[in-house]
């Protein structure tokens, strides 16, 4: 469908040029679609937090993942380093001469 549609038309005369790309036009809204020209009532608001189920700060109504904190070793030197860890737990395991 395009905006120039005419219902009462009965003969293409070439005027139809703009198509209708429906969808949600509102920026900050979680499911904004930039290729869309025609507000068809569709926006979710965006809601920030946790969305990973495996952690405790998990927020089932976030749609958006900001704040999960994985724990765990985030020295890339330790034996034990866990690349997804953003949150140093003291776990760090280092190898080397333990004597005095």
């Amino acid at each position: 469908m395009y905006f120039e549609y005419n219902p009462e038309a009965n003969q293409d005369n070439g005027s139809c040029i703009t198509l209708i790309v429906p969808g949600c036009l509102d920026i900050f809204a979680f499911n904004y679609n930039p290729n869309a020209n025609f507000d068809d009532g569709s926006c979710e608001a965006a809601v920030y937090g946790c969305t990973d189920d495996n952690y405790i700060q998990f927020d089932a109504s976030a749609n958006v993942n900001t704040t999960c904190l994985y724990s765990g070793c985030i020295n890339a030197e330790a034996l034990n380093f866990n690349e997804q860890a953003n949150l140093d737990d003291g776990s760090c395991i280092y190898s080397g001469c333990t004597g005095q």
